[in-house]
């Protein structure tokens, strides 16, 4: 049975957290068992429980974690965040809205969009004119 890596929706992440678990901390917050997002498999490859309407850029931290934890090979972490998307979300439709609404709130506290919002923020006040061109990564 595959361990699972609990990692919830706007949690403070740490490496600790994703090689140990906390049921029990789940609980207290919110006296509801919270399921785990991300796990690894007998075979060492991540898997999921991630749905459309949690499916964002705060991916990039939960896998972080795992990379941290020693747990996802560096090297792995982009195939691993795309197959998880287009596993999700084939067109990236969700991904995209979901990243763009969290990051016009500012973005779960401890969460990867959090963290990029002021990023945003400061490329959006330096933006001139109404039209953006996007040059990817």
């Amino acid at each position: 049975m595959p361990v699972p890596v609990q990692i919830e929706a706007g949690a403070e992440r740490s490496p600790a957290a994703a090689v140990a678990p906390s049921v029990e901390g789940a609980r207290a917050r919110t006296g509801v068992r919270q399921r785990p997002r991300l796990w690894l498999d007998p075979a060492g490859r991540v898997r999921h429980d991630v749905r459309p309407a949690e499916l964002s850029n705060d991916l990039a931290g939960w896998l972080g974690d795992l990379v941290a934890a020693g747990q996802l090979d560096a090297a792995a972490f982009e195939e691993t965040f795309v197959r998880i998307v287009r596993e999700v979300d084939p067109g990236w439709t969700a991904f995209d809205r979901n990243t763009l609404a969290a990051l016009a709130t500012g973005g779960a506290l401890g969460g990867t969009n959090a963290g990029m919002a002021p990023v945003h923020d400061r490329a959006a006040a330096l933006a001139v004119g109404p039209h953006v061109v996007e040059l990817g990564c």
